[in-house]
């Protein structure tokens, strides 16, 4: 079934909450309206909804695809992962979690380092509430992960063993 009149430009991720919300990234523009969406848009059954912009500070600008990757949590929240310094007015490192009415950056409370340092591509969750983060990067929080981490709400980012070599543009949990 089609969505309106779709999307001009590029969809890099495509997502279905468990309530059945469409979430997508990438760089992009409502077919229907012409307006610009700031590279996340969130489908409510009539046409597709700007949910306020995942932004680079530096290097990029609309018309740019700096969100490589989407995901779902079991409680209708969404992440999303790529190469952004910003979730609206929120600072965030390059992974952030929407709740429907706000951004969130993926950090413990008290924790001082948040997200990851680099691009993420890979986003996978988990059962009820970790969520896996794969990219090209060397840490996740202050933890060294080396492009692949598990990310768990209250207790923070986890290193899987030594890490991967080699950037990570895939995950998926069993």
């Amino acid at each position: 079934e089609a969505l309106g009149a779709g999307l001009l430009g590029g969809v890099t991720d495509i997502e279905v909450t468990p309530d059945g919300m469409v979430y997508v990234g990438g760089s992009f523009v409502d077919a229907e309206s012409g307006t610009e969406l700031a590279n996340v848009a969130r489908w409510d059954g009539t046409r597709f909804r700007d949910l306020g912009g995942l932004f680079a500070e530096v290097g990029f600008s609309l018309g740019t695809s700096n969100v490589f990757s989407v995901a779902a949590g079991p409680d209708g929240s969404v992440y999303f992962g790529g190469l952004f310094t910003r979730a609206d007015s929120v600072r965030v490192a390059h992974v952030v979690r929407w709740d429907g009415t706000y951004w969130s950056a993926l950090r413990t409370p008290g924790e001082r380092y948040e997200g990851v340092g680099g691009s993420v591509f890979a986003l996978a969750r988990h059962r009820a509430c970790s969520v896996y983060v794969g990219g090209e990067f060397e840490y996740a929080g202050g933890v060294r992960a080396n492009n692949i981490a598990r990310y768990v709400p209250g207790t923070g980012y986890e290193a899987l063993g030594a890490g991967l070599l080699g950037g990570v543009t895939d995950i998926e949990v069993t």
